[in-house]
């Protein structure tokens, strides 16, 4: 890159467009709700249930000391 001053512009350019886009954006959803945001509790629909988890089987391995019996002899 030989002019480095062009990026840094651009740079700036894009942080200022991309805060610009967000501002903007949540403005319109602050002010505009959509008709779902709008609806009362009672016409929206309910969200849908997980099944119960079934229990699930697990191992359980504990580290135990080999005690010098049980070492193999060379």
């Amino acid at each position: 890159m030989e002019h480095a001053e062009r990026s840094k512009r651009l740079i700036l350019i894009m942080a200022l467009a991309m805060y610009w886009c967000v501002r903007l954006g949540r403005g319109d959803a602050l002010s505009r709700p959509t008709p779902l945001e709008k609806s009362s509790g009672a016409d929206r629909p309910q969200p849908l249930e997980l099944p119960k988890a079934l229990p699930q089987l697990s191992l359980v391995v504990q580290a135990r000391a080999a005690s010098p019996e049980a070492m193999p002899s060379k």
